[in-house]
């Protein structure tokens, strides 16, 4: 069921695409709500808002899209952006979600997440804080950080679908055992994670304890199955 799921939101708007290779053309294509290829490796210079109704696929092409010194997305409530395919790195800000903050609805196909974080005291989701519906597959995260709830990825009142993910050295400054070093999942409508693997993901700082998933409110519904060195707190 959450492979069709992703498929179905990935084609989201799957029309022609716009092939784009610099910032300026990237913000102006999205802004217009066009599906685009990436055909160069992108630096942001500032956020991207997703507003506005929109349904849009990023095809990555294989390239990165990189910080630092902002957010890269910033995605609104009844908004789709469907990533694949591309790398996601360097990004980090003084507020939760050092790379994309998700209102709407974010899915993450054949992606690379690595080294995103969060500035600042009491940030969580060094990579993604996710209030809206967030699904991944296929996706690694990696060397992201945050100082407070979720290393890569804090699930706040969200919902979170993750199927073949990697969760490999992400962590949280916190002592606080049950914010995770991968995940943290806070007052959260629904987690699933199914077939993800885990590694070195800590809290405490980069060389404190294993933590993938801080669970420090229960979520509505879960499901954890079939996952390798999954350690929750």
């Amino acid at each position: 069921y959450l492979f069709f799921v992703l498929m179905l939101m990935t084609a989201l708007g799957a029309m022609a695409q716009t092939d784009v290779s610099t910032f300026s053309q990237l913000q102006s294509a999205l802004n217009a709500g066009n599906d685009v290829r990436l055909t160069a490796n992108i630096q942001f210079t500032s956020a991207i808002t997703i507003s506005g109704g929109k349904k849009i696929t990023i095809n990555g092409n294989g390239k990165k899209l990189s910080g630092p010194s902002t957010r890269a997305f910033s995605i609104s409530s009844g908004n789709t952006l469907s990533i694949k395919n591309a790398t996601l790195n360097n990004f980090d800000l003084n507020a939760g979600g050092g790379a994309i903050r998700n209102y709407g609805t974010l899915v993450l196909d054949g992606c690379t997440i690595s080294n995103n974080h969060t500035d600042g005291s009491n940030q969580g989701g060094g990579a993604i804080e996710n209030q809206g519906t967030l699904y991944a597959r296929n996706t690694t995260f990696t060397g992201n950080y945050s100082s407070e709830i979720g290393g890569a990825i804090n699930n706040y009142m969200g919902s979170l679908y993750l199927s073949e993910c990697t969760f490999l050295n992400n962590y949280t400054t916190s002592s606080n055992t049950k914010f995770g070093g991968a995940i943290g999942n806070n007052s959260s409508k629904t987690l699933v994670i199914v077939n993800c693997i885990f590694s070195g993901n800590k809290y405490n700082g980069s060389n404190g304890q294993a933590s993938d998933l801080g669970v420090y409110r229960t979520p509505n519904d879960y499901t954890i199955a079939g996952c390798t060195g999954i350690a929750i707190t």
